[in-house]
């Protein structure tokens, strides 16, 4: 058996990749090792190679690598190679044993790829027979919109999936199922960068223990925010049976968002210091305009929208009722986003969710009492907003026992469509939810690994059930550093399967934004 191994390398950092160079010396049977680098770290990785008298390499460097790239040139190997090892040079935790396991399940099998499934991203590579290499290379000209995007850690799999049948497959299949964790061993993002060094001092241990430490580790599940909700507008369209802000709001300041001034929107100057605050920290981020309020009202929302663009690792999510939406704001927001730099994080530059909730206007009418919107002016909205924006637009239904009849209709008459399970906030509204959907073992909560809620005066609530209480800092007096490491004593306890009160009513705990 020959194998050929190709190591894409997105980013170089010599104290990771060092890792990776001592896993390839592992595998075996290798007898050609193809690196595919991106430009901008060329000369770093040069140099490495270098210092390392590396021989029997061969470097290939572009300024944007392409899954159509790889497999072409993949595919041009000399006759000869049976397996192709396909890894990414960001994944220092790559595993020789489990590498080995699989290869030797790969050659017993004869398959044509193989995979990990159920181990965090970083721990196995993609395996590929060489005649596989050469059909995906076809396939792949065939579906360029995959090929041809953004290289992710998935696209390989991705652009298998379009055929699947026609590969035998193979799969090494973890013990433990740790994808509900979301965990990435990988290093090339900010985030990655530090879950791989709190990681680096847990060693001498197996796969398996690494895994294990890691799920219960704050310091692993609680990197940064990859989720940041603001809350650019205290003013709202009417009272939703399924949002506690009016009432809370009314205890808060004694009147109705509805009732709010001209000072209760967040200023840009505010807003830009918060988004230069939240890249410095994060470094990529999903931006969400719609924690409390209508962020539609706020007169200079497209001046936001393009603050958030200036930064290609950020994507902007706006979740509307559908108000003052015409074609005059589209035509805006879309040339901010032709002007808008090409985004790095994965996401397009600008998200958005239009609440319909209903098909019948009889049902929204019961479920937003007193709005200003009717179901057909927020159809009309998310119509308008599709014309413009199509692959980015969807349309919600907030599942409760008032619209249940109505699910089916909903979910067969739209397309990108989201079907949201309804939060009684901890039991500051009643429980209409038509179906308990909680998982049977309760994990870690998602919100307090990955988001950050902040008010329009910069205050940080522990999490959105909270609403204005027990807020642990204020990002413009504070660094978002201190505001966000408050949280890691009540995510340990929830390590520890020790909730207090309001943890304890929650069951938003297993839903995830992003």
């Amino acid at each position: 058996m020959k194998t050929f191994v190709s190591v894409y390398i997105p980013c170089f950092d010599q104290r990771y990749f060092n890792k990776v160079y001592s896993w390839i010396s592992c595998l075996p049977d290798v007898e050609k090792v193809s690196f595919f680098v991106e430009k901008n770290c060329e000369n770093e990785f040069s140099a490495f190679l270098e210092s390392c008298k590396a021989s029997d390499v061969c470097v290939s460097c572009k300024d944007k690598w392409s899954l159509l790239d790889i497999l072409s040139a993949l595919s041009s190997l000399p006759q000869g190679y049976d397996n192709v090892v396909f890894a990414w040079g960001d994944c220092p935790f790559y595993d020789s044993e489990l590498t080995l396991n699989l290869y030797d399940q790969h050659v017993k099998y004869s398959a044509e790829y193989s995979y990990a499934d159920g181990w965090p991203y970083g721990l196995v590579p993609e395996i590929l027979a060489s005649g596989t290499v050469r059909i995906l290379s076809k396939l792949a000209y065939e579906k360029k919109d995959i090929s041809c995007a953004k290289l992710k850690k998935e696209s390989l799999f991705d652009l298998i999936k379009t055929d699947i049948n026609s590969f035998e497959i193979e799969t090494l299949i973890s013990p433990v199922d740790y994808r509900m964790y979301k965990l990435e061993f990988t290093s090339s993002t900010k985030r990655g960068a530090l879950l791989c060094d709190r990681l680096s001092a847990v060693t001498g241990k197996s796969a398996r223990e690494l895994c294990d430490e890691a799920v219960k580790s704050s310091s692993v599940l609680h990197t940064l925010p990859y989720f940041y909700s603001i809350q650019i507008a205290e003013k709202c369209s009417g009272n939703c049976i399924y949002c506690p802000y009016p009432e809370e709001y009314h205890k808060k300041y004694g009147k109705y968002p509805d009732e709010a001034g001209a000072s209760s929107f967040m200023t840009m100057e505010r807003f830009s210091e918060l988004i230069d605050g939240i890249k410095a920290f994060s470094d990529d981020a999903v931006v969400a305009l719609s924690l409390w309020g209508e962020p539609m009202y706020h007169p200079h929302i497209v001046d936001l929208i393009k603050k958030v663009l200036e930064y290609p690792s950020l994507s902007v999510l706006v979740e509307t009722t559908g108000v003052n939406i015409d074609d005059s704001f589209c035509n805006a927001v879309k040339k901010v986003v032709e002007e808008a730099p090409e985004r790095s994080c994965g996401y397009p530059p600008v998200m958005w969710i239009v609440s319909l909730d209903a098909v019948t206007q009889k049902t929204y009418e019961t479920l937003h009492p007193g709005s200003e919107m009717s179901l057909e002016k927020a159809s009309a909205s998310a119509e308008l907003l599709r014309k413009y924006f199509p692959d980015s637009t969807y349309v919600q239904m907030i599942r409760l026992e008032q619209n249940e009849n109505e699910l089916e209709a909903f979910f067969r008459s739209h397309d990108n469509r989201i079907i949201q399970k309804y939060d009684y906030f901890c039991g500051k509204l009643p429980q209409f939810k038509p179906a308990d959907l909680s998982p049977v073992c309760r994990n870690e909560c998602w919100h307090l690994r990955r988001d950050m809620q902040i008010l329009s005066d910069g205050s940080v609530p522990l999490c959105k059930e909270y609403m204005f209480d027990t807020c642990v800092g204020n990002v413009f007096y504070e660094s978002f550093e201190t505001v966000w490491n408050k949280g890691i004593p009540l995510l340990e306890s929830h390590i520890d399967k020790e909730y207090p009160d309001l943890c304890r009513k929650c069951d938003e705990f297993y839903t995830c934004n992003f």
